[in-house]
């Protein structure tokens, strides 16, 4: 233990599902970080499909501080004939899922950084070999505290250039969107609106449940 931290490493699904609601917590506002999309994401691109075999393995890291989750770090071992054992953040790879990161509370990141640090130089040493930080920006504050943990402790460091991830700007209303367009733009719109979506020809459902979900989507 580091400063009263434990470190766990989670290797099964059935393990993970009781973090769900602190995960969900430390994920904040972010999908992409979230359980219910990453939980998925390993269901159907590591857990073996029908009798498959997979060179996958879930290995999530959860710091703890007197029994309450502070941190985790939402993480797979994946093999590589060149690299060995690469650890890769859920979410990665297969399906883009932006925004990955060392999730913890902003007082507690630091901490966390150290505390996950340690235990891969430490308890975790001879289990990989290469961890690759993907769907990440470059101002992520836990990620950069992780890599000069890790460098302090003698890692060396490689930088990639990733692919641009672009945002949309859209103002507070749908009116104030429609005043930007041009004036032909704006037409289609209004008629679209008009003819669709306000007349009997479009129907709008609420969904409540994960199987009207599944089915709506």
């Amino acid at each position: 233990p580091m400063a009263n931290l434990t470190v766990t490493r989670i290797r099964t699904l059935a393990a993970l599902r009781p973090l769900t609601a602190a995960w969900s917590t430390l994920a904040g506002d972010v999908p992409f970080r979230a359980p219910s999309w990453l939980v998925p994401w390993w269901e159907y691109y590591g857990e073996p499909q029908r009798g498959r075999r997979t060179r996958r393995e879930l290995c999530v890291l959860v710091v703890e501080r007197a029994g309450n989750v502070i941190g985790i770090a939402p993480w797979f071992i994946d093999r590589s004939p060149l690299w060995g054992r690469i650890l890769k953040q859920l979410g990665t790879g297969e399906v883009c899922s932006d925004y990955q990161t060392l999730l913890a509370a902003p007082d507690d990141v630091c901490e966390v950084a150290a505390a996950v640090a340690d235990f891969l130089s430490g308890a975790m040493r001879n289990h990989w070999d290469r961890l690759d930080l993907d769907g990440c920006t470059v101002d992520d504050e836990a990620l950069a505290a992780l890599v000069e943990e890790l460098q302090s402790r003698g890692a060396p460091l490689e930088r990639r250039r990733g692919p641009a991830c672009w945002k949309l700007s859209l103002p507070a209303t749908y009116d104030e969107y429609l005043a930007t367009l041009s004036k032909s733009h704006r037409k289609q719109s209004r008629r679209l609106e008009r003819n669709v979506l306000q007349s009997s020809r479009a129907r709008w459902h609420t969904v409540r449940t994960a199987d009207e979900f599944t089915l709506a989507w």
